[in-house]
């Protein structure tokens, strides 16, 4: 059986008066979304009432002819008993299915319609919007939108204006240094050369002549 989906069956309308974007938000998931899982887990169970019913009357067939008398084997009463056993696996299933699908369509109906359903005539103030005024018009609130991208737009040159200045005052402050290092290098190398060391004179004694 295919998996069940959104708009798969014509019951399944949603009526006019039913707000779905507010019943997500005041849920916080989505109620067909809930719903159809509920029908896939229905379908799978029966497929698995389906699967363990063909075990238990292939196991019936085969205990069937197991007890049939020797003489009588053959392979027409091995296949007669096979094809009954699909036909009849064949028909419980379609049968299942079909009042399966139709008691779920009932049952989605009656969820969105009574369950998942919000008058139009009954205020619905969710806690986060509590104190907002939700009567602005189209263009108010296009413009209040307007406004908010050009203040993010904004704040964005702002940003990269700080991280410019902050980039290029850390590129100063480390030229500072190498500068200020080169600076000692050269006087340390340049004091080194100008000032020789003097020479030093040994004094030496004459022998005086006897």
């Amino acid at each position: 059986m295919p998996p069940h989906s959104q708009g798969q069956s014509d019951n399944t309308t949603v009526t006019k008066t039913t707000h779905p974007l507010l019943i997500c938000e005041a849920l916080g998931f989505s109620p067909q979304l809930l719903l159809d899982d509920i029908i896939n887990t229905s379908n799978n169970a029966v497929q698995d009432g389906v699967n363990g019913m063909e075990e238990f009357l292939q196991k019936w067939a085969d205990e069937r002819l197991a007890r049939t008398p020797p003489f009588s084997h053959g392979n027409d009463t091995a296949t007669t008993t096979m094809h009954e056993v699909e036909q009849g696996l064949v028909a419980f299933q379609t049968l299942l299915e079909y009042h399966t699908d139709i008691a779920f369509d009932f049952f989605e109906a009656w969820c969105l319609r009574n369950i998942f359903m919000i008058p139009p005539d009954l205020p619905v103030v969710l806690p986060h919007e509590e104190g907002l005024d939700l009567t602005l018009t189209v263009e108010k609130e296009r413009e209040l939108m307007d406004e908010v991208e050009q203040l993010r737009k904004r704040l964005d040159d702002v940003r990269f204006t700080f991280f410019l200045s902050r980039s290029f005052f850390f590129f100063n402050a480390s030229n500072a240094v190498f500068f200020l290092f080169f600076f000692f290098v050269v006087v340390f190398v340049l004091v080194g050369t100008t000032t020789k060391p003097s020479a030093i004179t040994i004094p030496t004694h004459r022998r005086s002549a006897a």
